[in-house]
C-alpha cells in the first residue's frame, strides 16, 4: 500500500534515474484525469490506483496526466520520460514496459501538501543501466505463502527490478506440492518435508 508523504524539496528517488531536473512546479493530484493509448492499460490502472491511494479522485476535466508511446532518446524498449508541470504530467514511452516503470518513478514523486497529493515538477529521463535486475527466493530453504511472495514481486516492481528467480528445490526435497507427479513428493525421494497448496506441511 503506498503512504503519501509530506512534501520535501527533492524526493528520494530509487533507483536515480539517468537524468533528473527540479523545477519550482507541482501538480495538484487530488483531481485528476489520465489518458493513454490501448496498450498503456496496465500502466494507467496502477497510476489511478496510486493517486486514488494518496488521497486523488479522477474527475475527467481536471488535471491530466498523459501516458503515451513515442522516441525517448534511447534504443532502451524499458526507457521512459517524465515531464511534470503545473497542469500536466507526460510520461512518454517507446514500449508499454517503459510506461510501467516511469509510473513507478511517478509513485515516488507523489507527496502530500496542504492535505492534498502532488507531484514534484521535473522532467526526467531514465533508462535501466543493467538488463537484467533480479531478486532470489529460496522456497526450498525459506518457504513463503503466495500472498507474501506476491508482496515480493510487487515491491520489486516499485523499483524497477525484472527478473524473479523463484528457486523452488533442491536435492532434499521437492517442497512444493505436486498432484500430477506424487513421486517427486514421496519420502522414499526427497527425506525433506513437504508443503500442500494451503501452505501447511
Amino acid at each position: 500500500m503506498l503512504v503519501a508523504v509530506v512534501a520535501s524539496a527533492t524526493p528520494a528517488l530509487i533507483p536515480t534515474p539517468r537524468t533528473v531536473e527540479w523545477t519550482a512546479d507541482s501538480f495538484d493530484a487530488s483531481r485528476f484525469t489520465i489518458t493513454g493509448p490501448v496498450e498503456a492499460g496496465f500502466a494507467i490502472a496502477e497510476l489511478e490506483q496510486i493517486l486514488m491511494a494518496s488521497g486523488g479522485r479522477t474527475n475527467d476535466g481536471f488535471g491530466k496526466l498523459d501516458l503515451q508511446l513515442g522516441e525517448t532518446g534511447s534504443q532502451s524498449p524499458e526507457s521512459y520520460s517524465i515531464v511534470v508541470a503545473a497542469t500536466s504530467v507526460t510520461v512518454t514511452a517507446c514500449q508499454p514496459v517503459g510506461l510501467v516503470y516511469g509510473v513507478q518513478t511517478l509513485s515516488q514523486l507523489v507527496a502530500t501538501q496542504d492535505g492534498r497529493p502532488v507531484i514534484a515538477g521535473c522532467r526526467i529521463t531514465d533508462e535501466p543501466a543493467f538488463a537484467w535486475r533480479g531478486f532470489m527466493h529460496d522456497v526450498g530453504r525459506n518457504f513463503q505463502d503466495l500472498t507474501l511472495l506476491k508482496r515480493f514481486v510487487d515491491v520489486m516492481a516499485r523499483y524497477k527490478m525484472n527478473v524473479f528467480h523463484f528457486h523452488l528445490t533442491d536435492n532434499p526435497a521437492w517442497r512444493i506440492e505436486c498432484r500430477v507427479h506424487p513421486e517427486l513428493n514421496s519420502p522414499t525421494n526427497t527425506p525433506g518435508s513437504l508443503r500442500t497448496t494451503s501452505g501447511s506441511p
